[in-house]
């Protein structure tokens, strides 16, 4: 059996320790919100540079449209136009060049819609963790709250009443011991 004197009292956590691992949480939640918003900005300037890549997309298909309105006129006239090779090559020429940017438009928008999607997908995924572990903290922080205030309770009876058998202030102790080390 233990005397009262020889069993030792175990110490309250410093309040430091506790606002510091908030302050920590606190700047760990900002630096997402703001890498969140820098990607948003940056998905926000991918979505303009695919209009601008579309727009000019549909400019090229309006041409080419009227020239195979033009094409069908000549066909529907059923006359015979005279074109120089070098015209010839030369339209080819242009036309090749029209589908070459039209298909790089295409992949350049596509990857950039892709990017911004993988982005913010693993920004979600990142937020949601750090609430997660942010929400764990305040939990552990809580039980820590009530072990110590149980703890200073069962000290205090123990002072004011000496008929108070001491080994609930163990009890109170291992029970706070297991439940925060489980955390």
């Amino acid at each position: 059996m233990t005397t009262p004197s020889s069993t030792p009292v175990p110490e309250a956590p410093t309040p430091k320790s506790g606002s510091k691992s908030t302050l920590v949480w606190m700047i760990v939640a900002g630096l997402a919100i703001v890498a969140a918003i820098g990607f948003g900005i940056w998905a926000a300037k991918s979505h303009s540079d695919l209009n601008a890549a579309e727009s000019e997309l549909a400019a090229q298909n309006d041409a080419a449209a009227a020239a195979a309105a033009q094409a069908e006129k000549i066909s529907a006239d059923n006359s015979v136009y005279v074109v120089s090779d070098e015209d010839a090559a030369k339209a080819q020429s242009e036309v090749a060049a029209a589908e070459k940017a039209l298909s790089d438009a295409t992949t350049a928008a596509n990857d950039a819609t892709s990017a911004a999607q993988d982005t913010a997908s693993k920004l979600r995924a990142e937020l949601d963790q750090a609430r997660a572990e942010r929400d764990l903290a305040r939990a552990e922080r809580e039980q820590a709250r009530v072990c110590a205030r149980g703890s200073l309770g069962t000290i205090t009876a123990l002072g004011n009443d000496e008929t108070q058998d001491p080994s609930e202030l163990e009890t109170v102790s291992s029970d706070c011991t297991a439940s925060v080390s489980s955390g």
